[in-house]
C-alpha cells in the first residue's frame, strides 16, 4: 500500500471514529450573564441580580453558564468598559470573545421606593435580542423572586422542563435528608456544616456555638427544621435559626475569605422572651413585618428563659414558626424558595447548645 492510500485509509478510519464518538453528544448553548447596571440604587444590586440569574441557570441542564471570573477576565483583556447600558452590538462582541451563544444584560433601576429590573437576552450569532419582562417591586426582599421571574420569562418552557427533569435529583436529596434525621450523629457532625465564623464544636450529641454562623451543606426546598436551643453560659444577647439560607457573593463580604455573605430567612430570639424575623438579600436584612422597625424585638410569652424548642416549616411561599409546640407567627413571602438551615449566636461571650436537630422534607 502506497503512502497516499495509507493516508486515505487512516483519514477514513478517523472520520468513522469521530462520527461514532460524537454519537449522543449533547451540544448545549452557553449563556453569559453580565453584571447588571445599578441606576439610582446600591452598587452591589446589579451584581447580585446577575449572580442570582447565573445560579438559577446553573440548575438548568439545558445550558452551560459562563463563570463570572471568566467574564471579568475577558472584559479586562479586551479592554471592554462596562459603563452605562451595554448596547446590542457591544454585547455581541463580548459574547464572541467569551465564546457564548447567548448573552444577558440589564439594569436595576430605583425610582422612589420602587425597584425595576430590566433585561434582554441577545443571540450572539444573529444579533437578535429578546426583551425580558420588566419586573418591579417596592421591597428589596423581592429581588431574588424578581430575578427568578426574569429567567423564566427569558427562557420560557426550558426552565419548566428542567424543573421536571430535576425531580429525580430532588428525590435523592430528600431521601438523604430523611435518612439523616434517623442518624443521631448526622447533624452534630461538623463535617456536614460550614463554619462561616465564630466558635463551634460538637459535644455530647449536640453542637455548641458562640459568636458566629454555621450553615448546613445540604439545601432543600420545602422542609421542616426542628432544633432544641439551650442557653449554656454568658450573655443572653441573641440566637438565630435560619431557613432557606445560602451564601452568596456581595453585600458586606463577611465570609469565605471576605468574598461572600449570607441571605435567606432569619428567626432571631433571646432568652428574655423577645424575637424578630428578617429576610435578607446579600447581607442586607429587612423585617418580615412591615410595621416592625429594623432591630426592634417583639415580646412573646411562648419563650422560656432556659430552653426553647423551635420548629420552622417552609412550604412554597408560606412559613410557620413554632416555639415550644405553639404557633408563634406565620407569613407569606417569595424571596427565597431553596436553602439550608443556619444557626447563629450573636455574642462571642454567649454559649448556646443546639441539639435534637431534624430535617423533614415536605411533599
Amino acid at each position: 500500500m502506497n503512502k497516499g492510500c495509507l493516508y486515505s485509509a487512516l483519514a477514513a478510519v478517523m472520520i468513522v471514529f469521530l462520527s461514532f464518538s460524537n454519537l449522543g453528544a449533547e451540544t448545549k448553548p452557553s449563556v453569559a450573564v453580565l453584571d447588571f447596571e445599578s441606576m439610582g440604587t446600591e452598587d452591589y444590586l446589579g451584581k447580585a441580580v446577575a449572580e442570582i440569574i447565573r445560579t438559577t441557570l446553573v440548575s438548568n441542564k439545558n445550558y452551560l453558564v459562563v463563570e463570572r471570573a471568566q467574564i471579568s477576565k475577558a472584559l479586562s483583556e479586551q479592554k471592554f468598559q462596562q459603563s452605562g447600558i451595554i448596547d446590542d452590538r457591544s454585547a455581541v462582541e463580548i459574547g464572541k470573545v467569551l465564546g457564548a451563544d447567548l448573552i444577558i444584560v440589564g439594569s436595576v433601576v430605583r425610582i422612589g421606593n420602587a425597584y425595576t429590573i430590566n433585561s434582554r437576552m441577545i443571540d450572539v450569532k444573529t444579533g437578535e435580542a429578546k426583551l425580558g419582562k420588566n419586573v418591579t417591586g417596592t421591597n428589596l426582599n423581592l429581588i431574588t423572586a424578581m430575578s427568578n421571574e426574569l429567567v423564566e420569562n427569558l427562557f420560557g418552557g426550558d426552565e419548566k422542563r428542567t424543573k421536571k427533569n430535576d425531580t429525580g435529583r430532588e428525590k435523592a436529596i430528600a431521601h438523604r435528608a430523611t435518612q439523616s434525621q434517623h442518624d443521631s450523629g448526622y447533624y452534630v457532625n461538623l463535617d456536614n456544616w460550614e463554619i462561616l465564623d465564630g466558635q463551634w464544636y460538637a459535644e455530647n450529641g449536640a453542637i455548641v456555638g458562640s459568636g458566629g454562623h454555621l450553615i448546613l451543606k445540604d439545601e432543600f426546598r420545602d422542609y421542616i427544621f426542628e432544633v432544641r436551643v439551650e442557653h449554656l453560659s454568658g450573655l443572653k444577647s441573641g440566637v438565630g435559626i435560619g431557613t432557606r439560607c445560602t451564601v452568596v457573593p456581595g453585600g458586606k463580604k463577611t465570609f469565605r475569605n471576605h468574598t461572600s455573605i449570607n441571605q435567606g430567612y432569619a428567626f432571631n430570639f433571646g432568652f428574655n422572651r423577645t424575637y424578630n424575623i428578617y429576610s435578607g438579600l446579600s447581607g442586607n436584612w429587612y423585617p418580615m413585618n412591615p410595621s416592625w422597625k429594623r432591630y426592634d424585638w417583639q415580646y412573646s410569652a411562648l419563650f422560656r428563659e432556659d430552653i426553647n424548642n423551635i420548629r420552622i416549616e417552609a412550604k412554597g411561599k408560606n412559613c410557620k414558626i413554632f416555639v415550644n409546640d405553639s404557633l408563634l407567627v406565620e407569613y407569606s413571602d417569595s424571596s427565597h424558595f431553596q436553602g439550608a438551615p443556619l444557626l447563629w449566636v450573636q455574642d462571642p461571650a454567649e454559649r448556646i447548645i443546639f441539639s435534637d436537630m431534624k430535617v423533614l422534607i415536605l411533599r
